[in-house]
């Protein structure tokens, strides 16, 4: 779970740090860069597991120039405060535990010419500072403002100590910790700073579980951009077994679900799950023997059975949203733009609830029924933005800065807020942030709340 997070320098991103809840809405007009913060996580996520190069060639729009993700000057840094699990299985099953799961991991990356072949030269991203750290549970009751007793006694242990990694290109060294006893191992550098970061290698070695988590952390981030054609198709039998970020694999993530709970009807309870936001009263997935693929058949309203390519857009969505909210070890930071797109106007508040129940609850302890998950969306449609009128702790308002063209998330802080941060916009002020971005609102019923003050 993803509680804070600062980039300076990757696209129009310029010193932008936000605080994060369960469930967070960035709300502006088109072409301001609310994408580029997506990206920016995406391509964070992507370095836990990958090269530097090889990462910022799959962020979106770079067209395979590494340069394209920087913004002028050719430097890059990061930092995420993120909450871990506390135990899990490696990739050979085998059950570690983190004695720290509440941590702040920073990360510097530079643009330089390296020269490769016949004496030509190209651009390499490289790691000029890294650091790994622990936070207490101190620090969360003073950051986490959202987070009640319950939900941090369960989910932060640790305590202080030293940092887990720590990287100076100066110092040409890697300092690298299992935990508080013994020395760090020191890993010293040659030639050129590294292509790849300490956490994406560290991360695969179960002596370092903190270091293992954190990257487990940033390989479940999901970005969801669903397509009608990948949640319509069937899922080949030895596909992966669960939601890819198109929407994918869907029947067999719900087998691998009924697989999973033999004295449970996940269907059953999929099926009151999306019954609520559209008219599906059954929910069934088929496994064909000589395709050897498995689909997905629903029953909507009195009519019969039929395929996943007979369901509308809508409702392919719900049905997706739904499989991962009962998905209790599914992604545990889900980004997902523009959740109103397919969805008929009437049910945009059924899905505002949906993204809501996919939330860990921060008022109790997490666990099996309470998974650590969390959901970013951002939206440029007046109706969806409205509906969180009566939250507005829940809203990041999205603009350009004139000066230099950079994104600007300015918070929406309340009567009581939990939100500390020092560039925030009361509900007195956001009138006059969203006039231009949202011709179309109604503002005298928007911020009619009743018994609020200067609201």
């Amino acid at each position: 779970m993803l509680t804070h997070f600062e980039v300076d320098g990757f696209k129009n991103l310029r010193n932008l740090a936000i605080d994060l809840g369960p469930y967070t809405c960035v709300a502006g007009a088109n072409a301001i860069g609310k994408s580029n913060l997506f990206d920016a996580l995406q391509f964070l996520a992507l370095t836990g597991s990958q090269t530097l190069n090889e990462a910022a060639i799959k962020i979106r729009g770079n067209g395979g120039d590494v340069r394209d993700i920087f913004a002028p000057g050719g430097k890059m840094s990061f930092a995420a405060e993120m909450i871990t699990e506390k135990e899990f299985e490696d990739s050979f099953g085998k059950s570690i535990t983190a004695d720290q799961t509440y941590l702040r991991y920073e990360v510097d990356f530079e643009l330089r010419d390296v020269t490769v072949g016949n004496n030509r030269n190209v651009s390499s991203i490289v790691v000029t500072r890294e650091e790994l750290k622990p936070l207490t549970k101190a620090d969360a009751r003073e950051k986490l403002g959202w987070a009640k007793k319950s939900f941090v006694e369960s989910a932060i242990v640790g305590g202080r100590r030293k940092a887990f990694i720590e990287t100076s290109e100066q110092e040409r060294q890697i300092h690298v910790r299992h935990g508080n006893q013994g020395r760090p191992s020191l890993v010293s550098l040659s030639g050129d700073a590294p292509a790849r970061t300490a956490l994406s290698v560290y991360g695969q070695q179960d002596q370092y579980p903190v270091i293992m988590a954190a990257r487990r952390e940033l390989d479940a981030w999901m970005y969801l951009s669903l397509e009608p054609s990948a949640m319509r198709a069937p899922s080949e039998a030895l596909a992966p077994d669960f939601i890819s970020a198109k929407g994918g694999n869907l029947p067999k993530t719900l087998d691998r679900l009924v697989g999973q709970s033999p004295d449970h009807d996940v269907l059953a309870e999929l099926a009151d799950i999306v019954g609520d936001l559209v008219d599906v009263r059954s929910v069934t997935v088929d496994f064909d023997e000589a395709r050897q693929v498995f689909t997905l058949q629903a029953q909507v309203g009195n009519g019969g059975v039929v395929s996943a390519r007979s369901l509308s857009d809508g409702t392919l969505r719900f049905l997706v949203l739904g499989t991962i909210l009962l998905d209790s070890g599914g992604s545990r930071l889900i980004c997902f733009e523009e959740p109103e797109n397919g969805i008929h106007p009437l049910k945009i508040q059924a899905m505002y609830w949906l993204l809501h129940d996919l939330s860990v609850d921060p008022e109790e302890a997490i666990g099996s029924e309470n998974p650590l998950r969390q959901v970013i969306v951002n939206t440029h449609s007046p109706a969806f933005l409205a509906l969180h009128k009566d939250n507005f702790d829940e809203l990041l308002l999205g603009s350009k800065d004139p000066m230099n063209g950079s994104l600007v998330l300015t918070p929406v802080v309340a009567e009581g807020s939990w939100r500390k941060s020092k560039v925030k916009a009361s509900a007195a002020n956001v009138e006059e942030l969203l006039r231009e971005s949202f011709p179309e609102l109604n503002f005298r019923e928007f911020f009619a709340v009743e018994d609020e003050g200067d609201q």
